[in-house]
């Protein structure tokens, strides 16, 4: 027969302790200590893919095919975390991030590193722009004269501001008068003046430009619009 071995309770209660607080090796989104402080293992491919840019950011599309998680850091300082293999990210212009896929559930399962540096100024493209400047050719002393115009890029509606230009004939020299500047809304201004001298005037349309985004619409001017104030 055989012998009974006898396991004192006293054994049998540390072990289930010990199993009941044994602690879990897993991925951590919400942890804000930097992941490789716990995590390691095989490499974790992970990408970074410029999406769009602003003056002020540059935002990124991250990529982790075989992650659990991707955490992003500012230096020792956690930016966000995405619980899932692709997400969006805008880096401050200048800065930058470190980030880091983990795969888990194991601390050892993977982890990869890269670091992602916004550039601190926009590659700006700059377009042309038309502007134009309308109105009657002749108008009565003391009666306002309506002026109207537009700003255009090739393809769209310049924003920003035209400053109209005064001038008028004065002993065969033309002089100015003073100028106006008029806001540009989806890409047409108006602008009205009351001459109280009759002769001859001129006025014309100048566009300073706008930066938007990182499209610069360049600076342009009307041509000259004559009218004879009678």
């Amino acid at each position: 027969m055989k012998r009974l071995v006898a396991i004192p309770l006293a054994v049998f209660a540390v072990l289930a302790a010990t199993a009941l607080f044994a602690p879990v090796a897993m991925a951590h989104p919400a942890y804000a200590s930097v992941c490789s402080d716990c995590h390691g293992g095989a490499n974790v491919a992970v990408t970074a893919t410029k999406k769009s840019e602003t003056a002020s950011a540059v935002t990124y599309t991250l990529s982790a095919p075989t992650a659990t998680a991707i955490g992003v850091f500012n230096g020792a300082t956690k930016v966000t975390a995405i619980t899932a293999t692709t997400g969006t990210l805008s880096i401050p212009r200048g800065k930058t991030y470190r980030i880091l896929a983990v795969k888990g559930p194991g601390t050892s399962d993977g982890l990869g590193s890269i670091t992602v540096k916004a550039p601190a100024t926009s590659a700006s493209t700059s377009v042309a722009t038309k502007t134009t400047i309308a109105g009657p050719s002749s108008v009565k002393v003391k009666t306002t004269l309506a002026l109207t115009g537009t700003v255009r890029t090739a393809t769209a509606a310049a924003p920003g501001t035209v400053t109209i230009l005064k001038t008028r004939l004065i002993g065969g020299l033309w002089k100015s008068q003073g100028s106006a500047v008029v806001t540009v809304t989806s890409g047409k201004f108006a602008y009205s003046f009351k001459p109280t001298v009759k002769g001859s005037w001129r006025f014309q349309a100048v566009y300073a430009g706008k930066t938007v985004g990182t499209t610069v619409c360049a600076a342009s001017r009307s041509a000259v619009k004559g009218v004879t104030v009678k």
